[in-house]
């Protein structure tokens, strides 16, 4: 907000320089020296703006891959505390370890409070860092599959929306994508 009361500041100084040269006559010394000095400083300005978005689009993209590893790393933890195995593993093993869970193998009581750390986590920053989500391509969609570790406790989407998210439980999903439905 201050940067954008700052740029406004000088966009407004380096209009009346340039009025008050035009008023003076561009052909007088006065005139060609505030008409030159208030030319110099809109394109400061705008330089500043243009370098500050790009600083800004920087943080937003370190602040994004930074949360996308901070969730792989937790599932790869939740993974390795339910399935067992070697405490460092590569993405590629954490997802043959997935794709070898099968409907029996049991999801133990702390298991299950990690993936709903995860999916709760996952929705947070979806709704409270937008910026940094949408930045790194890819992380929003993650971050919506992980939202789903929510339902693990209880599938109906509404007491879900209702208990974490102070919701009035309205939302309606078709019948075909909600948590345990038979099809």
């Amino acid at each position: 907000m201050l940067h954008w009361l700052v740029t406004l500041a000088s966009l407004s100084v380096a209009a009346g320089i340039l009025g008050l040269s035009t008023y003076m006559g561009a052909d007088t010394n006065a005139g060609t020296v505030l008409g030159n000095l208030g030319t110099e400083l809109v394109c400061i300005v705008i330089t500043v703006v243009v370098v500050e978005w790009f600083f800004v689009r920087r943080q937003h993209q370190t602040r994004g891959r930074q949360l996308a590893w901070d969730a792989l790393h937790e599932i790869e933890h939740a993974v390795w505390v339910w399935q067992g195995g070697p405490r460092e593993m590569d993405t590629d093993e954490v997802l043959g370890i997935l794709n070898a869970v099968g409907p029996d193998d049991p999801l133990p009581d702390f298991t299950e409070g990690l993936f709903l750390n995860i999916g709760t986590r996952s929705r947070r920053l979806l709704n409270n860092l937008p910026d940094a989500v949408v930045a790194v391509r890819g992380c929003m969609d993650g971050l919506e599959h992980l939202a789903s570790l929510i339902r693990y406790r209880d599938p109906s989407v509404e007491n879900q929306e209702r208990q974490h998210f102070g919701g009035s439980g309205s939302l309606t999903w078709p019948v075909s994508q909600q948590a345990g439905s038979l099809e």
